[in-house]
């Protein structure tokens, strides 16, 4: 259930921060129609020998994400994420199936009459653990301050914005960018932190380059999924190509290098990650357009 909840709290994220802002002027996030349409994603994590650990398909239409499926180590399917779209380009429903614990869960997402999230709900079933149910509500305080109230037991969590609509807290939680906005170090309170560095290229046509997938705005993205890594890619919102990312947790550092496959016209073809710290272990995504 781990695993899960870090990609619960991942689209969660993103979500919120997505909408948070009123008066955002997105034109700096609006690059010009790319000439390519990302339309699959096909990743493989590996570890020693090369083994496969796990496949991650994901298909778009009209650039968005539609379907998120995984094989398990041995080739077998083993899950499922639909994702269902309003007519604005908001998520408005997650449906996720484990088909080999029979694990099902479906999150609801409700937007205020300005596109925010006002909204999340969860259920999740899994036989022989019962269901869980979740109910987050969100205020809007100012711009730059929101408050997401937990309905099932009070309590609230406020996360902060700058005046450009960059996340900087959220609870024990700090965000560091640099100047270009590009996130350069999340701190998770304590001796946990990831720092992220970036190429000089551009990133084209990839998955991190959806600005259409949350609502166009690129600075607002939450850039982490998980831990390191879940399914190979753990930060969605650069504008610059990640050559390398460094994890600190309680006095143990790991860290990860990529490296990038461009096409002709500059699209990002194929990303390579290789852990620094565990021989043998790489995780690989090749990117598909029409």
């Amino acid at each position: 259930m781990n695993k899960l909840n870090l990609i619960i709290g991942f689209f969660i994220g993103i979500l919120i921060f997505s909408c948070s802002s009123d008066d955002d002027d997105n034109s700096i996030n609006n690059p010009q129609e790319p000439l390519k349409q990302l339309v699959r994603i096909e990743s493989t994590e590996f570890f020693e020998n090369n083994n496969v650990s796990e496949t991650i398909k994901r298909y778009f239409e009209n650039g968005k994400l539609v379907v998120d499926s995984t094989w398990n180590t041995s080739g077998q399917f083993r899950s499922k994420r639909n994702y269902t779209y309003n007519t604005n380009g908001l998520i408005i429903k997650e449906e996720f199936e484990v088909i080999q614990s029979g694990l099902t869960a479906e999150w609801n997402y409700t937007y205020d009459s300005q596109g925010r999230l006002s909204n999340y709900n969860s259920i999740e079933n899994e036989p022989g653990f019962g269901t869980f149910e979740n109910n987050i509500e969100y205020n809007y305080v100012t711009s730059t301050l929101v408050e997401a109230t937990d309905l099932d037991n009070g309590n609230v969590e406020e996360l902060i914005f700058s005046t450009d609509g960059l996340l900087i807290s959220r609870g024990n939680t700090q965000y560091v960018y640099k100047d270009n906005n590009d996130l350069e170090s999340i701190n998770y309170g304590g001796n946990q932190s990831i720092t992220v560095n970036y190429s000089q290229n551009d990133v084209l046509g990839g998955f991190s380059r959806l600005e259409t997938f949350f609502n166009g705005n690129i600075m607002n993205f939450l850039i982490e999924a998980g831990e390191i890594p879940y399914a190979g890619e753990s930060y969605f919102g650069a504008r610059k190509l990640i050559i390398s990312r460094v994890h600190e947790n309680n006095g143990f550092t790991s860290s990860v290098n990529y490296q990038h496959v461009l096409d002709n016209d500059g699209f990002l073809i194929e990303e390579i990650q290789t852990s620094n710290n565990y021989e043998g272990d790489f995780y690989t995504s090749q990117y598909f357009y029409e």
